[in-house]
């Protein structure tokens, strides 16, 4: 079973998506750190006031080990249709 899920609901950006980002505004590796710093700072403070700590995502690892297994139920006479036990006379 696969649920659909709204990606821009469920992401939230690493570090290094951030990165990137600001790297792409910017020239300056020192600055696109800085502001990558900054993002990071007013995360923690926007914590701090509200008391709400967000959860980490989890990685495509997690999810890939989290998918359902039934072990329990196995298929009787899995290759065999009914029609096929059917005698000719």
């Amino acid at each position: 079973m696969n649920h659909n899920q709204n990606q821009s609901s469920t992401h939230r950006p690493t570090s290094d998506d951030l990165l990137e980002l600001f790297e792409s505004q910017t020239n300056d590796w020192t600055e696109a750190q800085q502001q990558l710093e900054d993002y990071w700072m007013a995360e923690y403070s926007e914590q701090l006031a509200t008391g709400l700590i967000r959860p980490n995502p989890p990685t495509k690892e997690m999810i890939k080990r989290a998918q359902f297994v039934d072990k329990t139920y196995h298929w009787k006479n899995a290759g065999i249709r009914p029609g096929e036990q059917r005698t000719s006379k």
